[in-house]
């Protein structure tokens, strides 16, 4: 099989495979913590946003699909926004619109697990005891506690969540805010909500008119906790903190927790990724995803089916001419033309005898009974004509002169053998 036909055949199977793979992921959920809106997988948020949408307080929800510079209205007096994923990155121009939008008089509630360091940076202007912020703290545990601290939002009520994976209960880091970034000469600074009955999850933080909401564990909203009616009472009692008016829900601003971590805690990488980066639209787009995988593996074979050491080509020879029969022709057309008979039947004896040399690997020199005998086993024609032929070629060799019948007569008994040899 060619080269061509195999690397096509295994890019057909890559492709399948890919397909299938498709297809198990479209059938099945999927456990990673992406809290997209739209999602029914167990870390997605669209049990949140429903709930959103059903709190007498809030009036519309509006999702936010392109950068929040382009889409969030800073003079929209009385609104909230609301963001829900594992990290948030925001460029320089979303930052200033949505220090712009909170500081016109509007709430902002982020909850993430890392946030934006030039956000923290712009929300503490004067860090406690001049500790630089870095980064919230965590805990490690299957199960969580949460509480809020205002008297009105059932004080002594204990909210338990778990993490699981893949339906299994699992170990993970819940964080919190470290006491060293809550202290007294932060001014309007709240804590809200508690971890574990001390550490700081659900803060108040005011800015300009109106108020940052900052809480350090989104899982708590997450469809998985939803699915109990303590998670329901909790997610209702966060979102009491909103005013009333409508809800700008981003979708844009959302970052996996690696890429936050390498955002935020490298000084020397880029802190502000591209919103409208061509890969990242790709990534985002499921269909746009499968081709681009699909791309990358059909590449991938190329470079290994290249990266193989190549042959030269070989040219093609034109195989050898057999010139012997031309040349016995032409010898056979001069004996005919000078009425040689008797060396053209002796010609045609030697090329029976070369015939069974080659074809039967037998001594073909000696023309006895014996060969004869030999030569109609294996040929399969009758003993008595190839004795025949015999006969005629002594007398043929032995006589001075040969007639042209004689000559057609042999030639015929030739001819014979060669058509009724096996």
């Amino acid at each position: 099989m060619k080269r061509r036909g195999i690397l096509f055949i295994a890019l057909g199977v890559v492709i399948l495979f890919l397909l299938y793979l498709n297809i198990q992921q479209q059938n099945s959920y999927s456990w990673k913590q992406h809290y997209l809106q739209d999602s029914m997988d167990p870390y997605g948020s669209s049990y949140f946003s429903e709930l959103t949408e059903k709190v007498q307080c809030l009036d519309s929800l509006t999702i936010l699909r392109t950068p929040i510079a382009e889409s969030l209205p800073s003079a929209a007096n009385g609104s909230n926004y609301i963001f829900i994923g594992e990290g948030m990155n925001l460029s320089t121009e979303d930052l200033d619109q949505l220090l712009d939008y909170v500081d016109f008089g509007n709430t902002a509630l982020l909850t993430c697990r890392i946030f934006p360091v030039e956000l923290i940076d712009n929300i503490y202007p004067m860090p406690c005891d001049s500790t630089k912020w870095y980064g919230l703290s965590s805990t490690w545990d299957t199960t969580a506690q949460m509480s809020l601290n205002h008297p009105d939002l059932l004080s002594d009520s204990i909210f338990l969540f778990s993490f699981y994976n893949r339906e299994r209960i699992s170990y993970y880091a819940w964080q919190f805010i470290s006491h060293l970034h809550i202290c007294d000469s932060l001014e309007g600074f709240t804590e809200l909500g508690r971890l574990n009955n001390g550490l700081a999850n659900f803060v108040r933080i005011p800015y300009g008119d109106g108020y940052f909401y900052l809480h350090t564990n989104p899982i708590a909203f997450s469809n998985l906790s939803l699915l109990e009616r303590s998670g329901v009472n909790y997610s209702e009692l966060v979102l009491t903190h909103l005013q009333d008016g409508p809800v700008y829900w981003d979708e844009q601003s959302r970052i996996s927790l690696n890429v936050g971590e390498r955002l935020n805690g490298n000084s020397l990488l880029d802190k502000n990724l591209d919103s409208k980066s061509p890969l990242q639209f790709i990534l985002s787009q499921p269909s746009l995803a499968w081709a681009w995988y699909i791309l990358l593996a059909m590449g991938l074979l190329y470079l290994i089916f290249r990266a193989k050491r190549r042959q030269r080509v070989i040219p093609i020879l034109e195989p050898n001419n057999n010139t012997s029969l031309q040349f016995i022709s032409t010898i056979g057309r001069l004996y005919f033309m000078q009425s040689n008979h008797k060396q053209l039947a002796l010609q045609k004896m030697r090329l029976l005898q070369v015939f069974i040399r080659e074809k039967y690997n037998m001594n073909s020199r000696e023309l006895d009974e014996d060969l004869a005998t030999r030569l109609a086993a294996r040929s399969g024609v009758g003993r008595e004509h190839i004795q025949h032929i015999f006969n005629m070629h002594k007398n043929i060799a032995s006589g001075s002169f040969v007639s042209e019948n004689t000559l057609i007569d042999f030639h015929k008994a030739l001819e014979k053998f060669y058509h009724n040899c096996k």
